[in-house]
């Protein structure tokens, strides 16, 4: 049975990466994870790796029915995929900067792991991006409803314009990531504009497909700016599906660095180790240092309340995944993390140059050769942004109660409590309050506070009373 191509949209949507982003090749020729890269040696985000998290955002954060996404983007069963995703662009060769960043595994005391360390190349934040979209209609999609006719149906046409919606929606608010880290603050996209043209394949508009035999990817002469869930390509009936994907929450605390930071990198010439810097040489603090301060500290705090330490531990995984011990086997066991936890940049303050020389310890003389110099960043503003979805929350832990724990964290942050960072036992790394903390754009008022601790509490009692009772059951 014939089913032609009829219509036929271009999209091309421009910005610049909102923060690093981890485009492994899987090879490790250069560092334990190089970017991938052309041809030419520039690196770019494959296609494939596009629709890829397209696909998994629609199913995991989105709902989106699974023959609607099968639809769009083919399956293994006979469906040809009608969105087809280009590699996505990334600079060119005056605007891209590949970055090092070193990395070493912790252990729940704060030590380095042996054999632990290593470094990864990301693109850096600020890199602009290029990204090319073609959605092809055939016949069927464009005459057949999605509930077989039924007046006021939507079409194919009008559904999947509707998800198209949710995924630029999802770039330009953060929430759709690339690459890998996505749950630490990598791969994020600031959408600047979105240009799109429409060509129709069909016998009355003839003149479209000779139009698009010339056309090219430089040729849109209409851009727009994108505004998450008021921006349209086209008109839908699409209010409801639109507002599905607003089951993300933020957790926003606005901080002041009281003296120094030191989150360490080894790139810096004129010193033995600095502050970890972007690519405009702002000090920044990963989401990866932010994901283990926090997940050390609410584990402390859950024994202080009464829990074991393994059962602590447990409930932690269920916030920040699972803390991977032991041989590869452990892996089919592994849980991604609940918490989104972004890159923060410093803004405002220094670098402060700082030389210091080991002493020995017996008789409180310098050592020889044990000259060092350290370039901590002093002062400055940041702050601490955690996201999470409502359907990823479901089954784990309370909406509520995780705000509880994570506020009890967050004030512990506040107050100096949890230092950030490394050279902590020398003061760095203690932040202090800078503004009000903001939920889902809000400030927190004390009830509803003291509502998310006592849930929090409730929580933790009720996991406790179901593990002594299983205790009972096994005796």
């Amino acid at each position: 049975m014939s089913n032609p191509i009829v219509k036929r949209y271009c999209l091309q949507i421009e910005g610049v990466l909102a923060s690093p982003m981890l485009a492994g090749s899987g090879k490790d020729e250069v560092t334990d994870s190089d970017v991938i890269r052309d041809a030419y040696g520039w690196p770019y985000t494959p296609g494939s790796s596009l629709a890829g998290a397209f696909a998994n955002y629609l199913r995991q954060c989105h709902g989106a029915e699974e023959n609607v996404i099968q639809r769009l983007f083919g399956s293994a069963t006979g469906f040809k995929s009608r969105l087809n995703c280009y590699h996505m662009e990334l600079g060119d060769r005056r605007q891209v900067k590949v970055a090092r960043r070193d990395g070493v595994k912790l252990d729940e005391y704060k030590t380095a792991v042996d054999k632990a360390k290593y470094i990864v190349e990301t693109v850096e934040a600020g890199t602009p991006f290029k990204m090319r979209l073609e959605w092809v209609l055939r016949q069927q999609n464009v005459s057949r409803g999605f509930n077989d006719g039924a007046q006021g149906a939507a079409s194919d046409e009008e559904k999947e314009a509707e998800l198209l919606h949710v995924l630029i929606d999802g770039m330009a608010d953060g929430t759709l990531t690339f690459g890998a880290k996505g749950n630490r603050g990598f791969g994020r996209l600031q959408v600047d504009k979105v240009q799109m043209i429409r060509f129709e394949h069909t016998p009355e508009r003839i003149e479209d497909s000779q139009r698009w035999l010339v056309w090219n990817w430089d040729s849109f002469t209409h851009s727009m700016p994108w505004h998450p869930r008021e921006s349209e390509l086209l008109s839908t009936r699409g209010e409801r599906t639109r507002s599905q994907v607003s089951g993300w929450h933020e957790l926003r605390v606005e901080l002041a660095v009281r003296q120094t930071l030191m989150i360490r990198q080894y790139a810096s010439e004129s010193s033995d180790y600095e502050q970890l810097r972007n690519g405009a040489g702002t000090a920044v603090i990963p989401g990866t240092s932010w994901a283990g301060a926090l997940r050390r500290h609410i584990h402390r705090l859950m024994q202080e309340t009464g829990l074991n330490s393994e059962v602590a531990k447990q409930k932690a995984e269920l916030l920040f995944g699972t803390w991977l011990e032991g041989d590869a086997s452990q892996r089919a066991k592994l849980t991604a993390s609940l918490l989104r936890v972004e890159e923060s940049v410093v803004c405002g303050g220094a670098s402060l140059p700082v030389s210091r020389t080991a002493i020995d310890r017996f008789t409180g003389g310098v050592k020889s050769g044990a000259l060092f110099t350290t370039q901590p960043w002093a002062g400055g503003k940041t702050a601490l942004v955690l996201r999470w979805h409502e359907r990823d929350a479901a089954g784990r832990v309370p909406t509520d109660a995780l705000c509880g724990l994570l506020l009890w964290a967050v004030r512990d942050l506040q107050d100096g409590l949890m230092p950030i960072g490394g050279e902590t036992a020398i003061g760095r790394g203690v932040l202090a309050e800078h503004g009000a903390v903001l939920i889902d754009g809000k400030p927190i008022e004390s009830d509803a506070e003291l509502h998310y601790g006592r849930a929090a509490i409730q929580w933790l009692q009720q996991e406790e009373d179901t593990d002594e009772h299983a205790d009972i059951s096994n005796l």
